[in-house]
């Protein structure tokens, strides 16, 4: 499915520049002052703060009065507001510190109750949804805004509602009410689709292409999303000539973790001219995929997290109407990584990379045996993908910079279907995608510089230039006329209303020698929304 239909989960995070780091705290030279050996720290659960030791070792041996200790305290206050919990406080207690300890007692906030209410009003929110499997927060639960934006993110995901947080205080001592707001938007809300025409195709099936999708938020009132994608050649379209493809999915979260579900049908079919004769050459595959994403740790500007899925393919092949059994497959992968995503300043940094392998499960076909060239259906794969953005301005015009870098590598022989390929607007710019560079190995570097203008009050408008290179290696490399592509693309992004459209035209800048391609290559995408 195409990249501008990628909209069955919606991004929304919450995180922010991470501020300067501030100076160690210098302490006052004070007479009379203790010497401080020892640090202690005491109240109920405070096990899970012991982390505020190594706050405080900088400062022992050192000889500490009460202006001293009042810094020190400030600071350990600072520091668990940094690490999200900003209802837990410190205080001193009655002490005798001669003997060179100094004894804190941690006030921990607890969360008390959890409400959910209308927005704008005091009313309980009894509207379709919920925000309990959203939110990884529970009566009795140690208070962490951490917790708090996790939930919000979830709620967010989908377009139709938006969630603000505020804490009261509870009737208990160390207590908060979580009120969550939510304003929930309507069923007309909640759905949402869009249709598309680009010139993303080939000459044999026709260079005009059609894609739509929809969705549906909140279809089980959990903070889910569904979705439906499908897309279709429109030229000469039949039996005979065509290249479709459909996909539903569908995710839920579950506080920290997200599990996603899709599935996916394609279709193809066209006449090949053959040297005496023409045959109908034709196929079909569908995928079925689960993932689980799961944030393993987050703060005020990053997030880490780890995920896996289990994916199956299955295809089939004919020429006229007698099966290429040669050519079915039956596959099952199994995949896992880590990504994180940081802010630097005004910059944006993503990171994400993976394994992933062919497994024998679920019916799966054996493996080739016997195959010369060690040809496998289970290759062991490894994927990255980094993206960074970052926002720059020239004569107080604002511009941005963004890299994008995706790829595999494999030390295995594989099929098609397993191997990486460059030469289309999706991978690197600047040809017309009616040939490519394929092979089990492989990245694309795409750069590009845009900036963003109103051409009328209602129509927002972005220039932008890129510049993409991309190689490719591997043993089928070896029968490539070259493995380089570096091309270029100067286009228009704009927006009326629900209407959005993408001009651009690209043009190779190096090319092996006897690859064919057009020298300009127009790149048109239209998009109606609703």
């Amino acid at each position: 499915m195409r990249e501008q239909l990628q909209q069955q989960v919606p991004k929304q995070d919450l995180l922010r520049p991470e501020p300067a780091e501030s100076a160690v705290t210098e302490l006052p030279h004070e007479t009379p002052c203790f010497v401080i050996e020892e640090f202690r720290f005491e109240g109920d659960g405070v096990q899970r703060f012991a982390w505020l030791k190594n706050v405080v070792l900088p400062y022992r041996g050192q000889c500490i009065g009460l202006e001293g200790i009042r810094r020190i305290a400030a600071l350990l206050d600072a520091k668990l507001i940094e690490w999200g919990y900003a209802t837990t406080k410190t205080s001193l207690p009655a002490q005798n510190m001669s003997g060179g300890t100094l004894l804190f007692h941690v006030h921990v906030g607890r969360v008390s109750a959890v409400r959910f209410v209308e927005a704008g009003s005091d009313l309980p929110d009894k509207a379709w949804g919920t925000w309990r499997n959203a939110y990884p927060v529970s009566e009795g639960d140690v208070l962490n805004i951490r917790d708090l934006e996790q939930g919000t993110e979830q709620m967010q995901r989908l377009p139709s509602q938006a969630v603000r947080n505020r804490i009261e205080p509870g009737e208990q001592a160390d207590t908060s009410v979580v009120v969550i707001e939510r304003q929930a938007g309507s069923l007309a809300d909640r759905m949402r689709g869009g249709l598309t025409l680009d010139n993303s195709g080939t000459e044999p099936l026709g260079k005009k292409q059609f894609s739509g999708y929809l969705s549906l938020d909140n279809p089980l009132g959990l903070n889910d999303i569904l979705s439906l994608n499908v897309s279709s050649n429109t030229e000469n379209l039949n039996s005979e000539h065509r290249s479709q493809s459909a996909s539903i999915g569908y995710s839920i979260p579950f506080g920290y973790s997200t599990l996603s579900y899709n599935r996916s049908k394609n279709r193809y079919a066209q006449i090949v001219q053959g040297t005496t004769a023409h045959f109908l050459s034709s196929g079909s595959s569908s995928s079925d995929q689960f993932r689980l994403d799961h944030i393993l740790l987050r703060n005020a500007s990053s997030k880490f997290g780890v995920y896996a899925a289990v994916s199956t393919r299955r295809a089939r092949s004919f020429l006229d109407d007698v099966e290429l059994l040669v050519q079915k497959r039956r596959t099952t992968n199994f995949e896992t990584g880590i990504n994180y995503k940081k802010l630097i300043g005004d910059a944006a940094i993503y990171l994400e990379a993976g394994y992933r392998r062919g497994m024998g499960w679920k019916d799966a076909q054996e493996d080739f045996s016997d195959s010369p060239d060690g040809l496998t259906l289970r290759p062991k794969l490894w994927l990255f993908s980094a993206s960074i953005t970052k926002p720059f301005a020239i004569a107080e015009q604002p511009f941005q910079y963004s890299l994008s870098i995706n790829g595999q590598h494999t030390k295995d022989v594989t099929t098609s279907n397993d191997q990486f390929s460059i030469g289309n607007r999706y991978s690197v710019r600047g040809f017309d995608g009616e040939s490519i560079l394929l092979a089990e190995s492989g990245y694309s570097l795409r750069n590009e510089v845009a900036t963003s203008f109103q051409l009328a009050e209602s129509v927002s408008m972005q220039a932008y230039a890129g510049i993409d290179l991309g190689r490719v290696w591997g043993a089928s490399a070896e029968l490539l006329i070259g493995t380089k592509l570096a091309g270029a693309v100067l286009g228009l992004r704009g927006q009326w209303k629900g209407l959005q459209w993408d001009i651009g035209v690209g043009t190779p800048l190096y090319k092996p020698e006897g690859f064919t391609t057009r020298n300009t290559n127009p790149y048109l995408t239209v998009t109606y929304g609703f």
